[in-house]
């Protein structure tokens, strides 16, 4: 991204106890946020090289600033407002793309496809403990009624719980053992970013009925343990009718991918 909204008097408003050092690390972090789309590393050593932190000031001032503006997560530092920023502009482009290829609006997504209860799945009764906490950031937040696609998928809700990898991971693991099972510490990067543009659709987006598919965290974790379990009764998916065999995590979690399979694409042919 090459802009970005600034709302002034917020920003004075949560940020007028830093000092002008501080002032700086955060202008300076938000913009390499936007500017790459993606979290900031993980290693807190790599984000003040990024911004030239060079003395022991420098270096606090990014610590401090990381700690109270940013949560740490399994991919990076990420501050909640510039993930909502960034994923907004996704979904503009995606849609945009979406619309030429299919030369309209794409088919829409219904709850035929993944049912409540999806006949062989039992509904997931554990609970995400709430180890992440979601932070409002010092910008203006974004309301449902200033984003929208043609879909009904409302971007920019202040209160998203953040992606849990890492359970999100567990489960594409016990719905899908057979499938290559990526490596927690490696799972970063443009993969990461689609699984966290993925749960906030499902937080986000809207049925026929005019209803979310998910509105807390843990709905959402069930929505995806459904999700993997409709995946692994597809025997193209899977690799079981042995026409495809490379399907994997990453391949679910881009746009296009996602968007088949939650239509019904790949849903089991009955041969006459």
């Amino acid at each position: 991204m090459n802009y970005y909204k600034r709302h002034i008097g917020d920003y004075a408003a949560a940020t007028r106890h830093l000092s002008l050092l501080e002032h700086g690390v955060y202008c300076m972090l938000l913009d390499i946020y936007y500017t790459s789309e993606r979290a900031l590393p993980v290693d807190t050593r790599a984000v003040q090289r990024l911004v030239g932190a060079r003395s022991k000031d420098e270096r606090e001032a990014v610590e401090t600033i990381l700690e109270e503006f940013f949560e740490k997560g399994v991919d990076g530092w990420h501050q909640s407002r510039c993930d909502e920023e960034i994923h907004r502009k996704q979904v503009i482009a995606e849609t945009n793309q979406a619309l030429g290829r299919m030369g309209g609006r794409p088919k829409a997504i219904t709850d035929s496809v993944i049912p409540e209860n999806p006949k062989g799945s039992e509904p997931e009764t554990e609970t995400v403990s709430g180890n992440e906490t979601y932070r409002n950031p010092s910008h203006k937040p974004v309301t449902s009624s200033q984003y929208s696609n043609p879909d009904g998928l409302v971007v920019g809700s202040p209160s998203l719980p953040p992606c849990p990898h890492l359970r999100l991971l567990e489960l594409f693991g016990h719905h899908l053992p057979d499938l290559p099972q990526p490596k927690p510490e490696l799972w970063q990067g443009k993969n990461a970013d689609a699984m966290r543009a993925r749960w906030k659709w499902v937080l986000t987006a809207k049925t026929k009925a005019g209803k979310r598919y998910a509105v807390t965290e843990a709905e959402a974790v069930d929505w995806f343990s459904r999700f993997f379990a409709y995946v692994s009764r597809s025997d193209f998916l899977t690799g079981r009718s042995g026409k495809w065999t490379n399907c994997d995590l990453g391949w679910l979690m881009k746009a296009d991918n996602f968007a088949k399979v939650v239509q019904g694409n790949y849903e089991n042919r009955e041969v006459a």
